[in-house]
């Protein structure tokens, strides 16, 4: 039989075993954990996960490390595909937005410029905020909202509008952009002027003069003057007008005329309408998630969106359909500095399969 040496016991042994044992079970799992990097928790970015996961793998995604004032925005690419190293930097509140401008030159190179003013936004979720068709798109974005009161082209990368247009003096009452033929968007402006309801539409894309020329057109039956402009367009698959603002109680309404001279009908929708896709779908936009509605205001489903953002629709040529354009700009905090990284994603999904994404 062993003797265990001076000045030990088998209970020492014992212990002094499972302690190597436990010590090589921990060791490896500290090395593992001191390993793998995680960013802080981020609500918006865990609740854009879900509906990440069915998009699949993105489209474009690069990481870029920006001075501190990119802090807060998220990057709004150019419509066509070829040209997505370039963009908007657009910061958004429900009273305000600003613009800067990220174009990717190459490897870890790219050129960020950040304005220093910002324009009142009185639409909320509703403001409009495009970069217009076509692969030359002019280096510029189109917003539609300064204090609802006309359309702005915002330009890139000088960071500074080059023209702001109203077809009156009086404050729009409703705005929207509409992806009409694939190669460019509809604007449109309603606003009352002496108590009667008149609209104006225009083409935008990478080549129309701006600012347009247009005439006003009237409807015939109105509606109650809402409190804050909202959303107003004209669907391009049923020809019918659209107009979602906030009335005077606080609750938002959605009318729609189904020509000029028709009367209005209230729709069954309780939020604001932000968006109209090619289809005539209608999109609320609660920052959080996107709710989808028929064109007759009647609900479809809803899709989390949290740190991802609807940017547009744009036109497949070779697949001949939409297709509907997220972004997801994720801020990566680093240490002993204030530039921070950007992990910045863009997803695509034919805009028939929308659904999909449902939660």
């Amino acid at each position: 039989m062993k003797v265990p040496p001076r000045g030990t016991t088998k209970g020492a042994l014992a212990l002094g075993s499972l302690k190597w044992f436990f010590l090589g079970l921990t060791i490896p799992l500290i090395l593992s954990l001191s390993s793998c990097w995680h960013p802080p928790f981020n609500a918006d970015l865990s609740a854009s996960e879900f509906t990440v996961s069915k998009l699949g793998s993105p489209v474009w995604a690069v990481t870029v490390k920006l001075y501190s004032e990119a802090s807060g925005g998220y990057y709004l690419p150019y419509r066509d595909p070829l040209q997505y190293f370039s963009g908007a930097w657009v910061w958004k509140s429900p009273t305000q937005i600003r613009f800067g401008c990220l174009q990717i030159t190459g490897p870890n190179m790219y050129t960020f410029n950040s304005p220093s003013l910002g324009f009142p936004n009185e639409m909320g979720n509703a403001v409009q905020i495009r970069t217009p068709m076509g692969y030359n798109s002019g280096n510029y974005v189109f917003f539609g909202s300064s204090g609802g009161t006309g359309i702005g082209q915002y330009a890139l990368p000088s960071s500074v509008i080059t023209t702001y247009w109203s077809p009156s003096t009086l404050p729009a009452v409703g705005m929207g952009m509409v992806p009409y033929t694939g190669t460019y968007d509809l604007f449109y402006m309603a606003y009352f002027d002496y108590g009667q309801l008149n609209y104006v539409s225009s083409p935008i894309d990478s080549t129309s003069p701006f600012p347009p020329s247009t005439t006003p057109v009237p409807f015939l039956h109105s509606v109650p003057v809402p409190a804050a402009p909202g959303f107003f367009a004209q669907s391009p698959a049923n020809g019918g007008f659209y107009l979602s603002a906030k009335e005077a109680n606080g609750a938002f309404a959605t009318y729609f005329w189904s020509y000029t001279g028709a009367e209005p009908i209230r729709l069954p929708v309780n939020v604001q309408i932000t968006e109209m896709l090619s289809d005539g779908r209608l999109l609320a936009d609660s920052s959080s998630s996107v709710t989808v509605y028929s064109p007759m205001g009647e609900y479809l489903f809803t899709i989390n969106t949290g740190a991802l953002h609807f940017v547009h629709e744009r036109y497949d040529l070779v697949n001949a359909c939409w297709i509907s354009v997220f972004t997801r700009t994720v801020e990566i905090p680093q240490q002993n500095t204030d530039n921070n990284q950007y992990r910045i994603e863009i997803y695509e999904i034919k805009t028939r399969d929308l659904q999909n994404l449902a939660r």
